[in-house]
């Protein structure tokens, strides 16, 4: 069992940083995992000084890219190397850090198997999205229902690769919030694999959203 996490970055090194360190403290995982850097071609060090900072943490890149592509055509790009090692991702865009223990292994084992679900939500619900409580293994979730914007989300989650095969992929030259609305449109008026938040998180949000320079440039 492995992952890879694709990490989602724009000049915001310390951010980045702060968003690397705590998944090395804090993600608990039974299996192994790759790190994919898709760097919006960000001025001055900022891409090397993270995959610098990577390789001295003794974590393994599996690749990675630094050209300006915009969001949507940076993780479309990253999706497609990273899913020729682990059908599992974990998106994560570079401001959100993780600051508690938390083990993704039963999310994971989840996705590998369940045909019926693409995706798992691991941070901040909106009020208002309409959801129905399921049980897989023990664990409680709500699976979203498509009936309003925002069930998809790009932030922090776990997707299989049937989500992108599905749903197709992120649209291009818009940026990251744009992006993030179109996908969710894609999501809500094609028929496909469910999202599911796990109730375990509860109000306690496991990743937690960091400063307010914008994330393109």
């Amino acid at each position: 069992m492995h992952i890879v996490i694709i990490l989602i970055t724009y000049a915001r090194t310390d951010y980045a940083l702060r968003t690397i360190d705590g998944i090395i403290k804090h993600l608990k995982f039974d299996g192994g995992l790759s790190w994919y850097i898709c760097d919006d071609a960000s001025p001055g060090d900022h891409y090397q000084t993270i995959t610098e900072h990577l390789k001295n943490n003794g974590q393994h890149i599996c690749g990675e890219h630094s050209e300006k592509l915009g969001y949507g055509g940076g993780v479309n790009k990253a999706w497609r190397v990273a899913s020729q090692t682990a059908p599992v991702t974990l998106w994560l865009e570079d401001d959100w850090e993780l600051r508690d223990d938390f083990n993704i292994t039963p999310y994971v084992e989840l996705l590998n198997g369940r045909d019926g679900i693409g995706m798992i939500r691991l941070c901040h619900m909106p009020i208002g999205l309409t959801a129905e409580t399921v049980g897989y293994d023990g664990l409680m979730y709500l699976q979203m229902q498509k009936d309003r914007q925002y069930t998809f989300s790009g932030n922090p989650h776990l997707k299989h690769d049937r989500h992108m095969l599905i749903y197709g992929d992120y649209p291009t030259g818009e940026n990251p919030g744009n992006t993030e609305i179109a996908h969710d449109w894609q999501v809500r008026n094609t028929a496909g694999p469910f999202i599911l938040w796990p109730l375990a998180i509860g109000d306690r949000f496991t990743f937690h959203h960091i400063g307010e320079i914008k994330s393109y440039g």
